[in-house]
């Protein structure tokens, strides 16, 4: 009982504070990885095997979307001013 008030505060804190701060791609980066390590834990906890395909298939959207943020398509064109 103590542990479910215990998490239901520290849940009003972590929103109240992700509302109050800004955008930025460094914390957006550090939110995904917070993120990433609740669902690892939260995955270890359960028995199906769908719970892992399902992390599985997250890490690899998130990898494939910060390579593809990371990289310059080739078919732009860069000019100079």
């Amino acid at each position: 009982m103590l542990l479910n008030c215990l998490l239901s505060l520290a849940s009003i804190i972590v929103r109240t504070a992700i509302e109050s701060i800004g955008d930025s791609d460094d914390l957006g980066e550090l939110l995904t990885d917070i993120c990433i390590s609740i669902l690892r834990k939260t995955v270890k906890m359960t028995k199906t095997d769908m719970d892992d395909k399902l992390l599985e298939s997250i890490i690899k959207a998130m990898e494939t979307k910060n390579t593809e943020t990371d990289s310059c398509p080739e078919d732009i064109i860069l000019v100079e001013k």
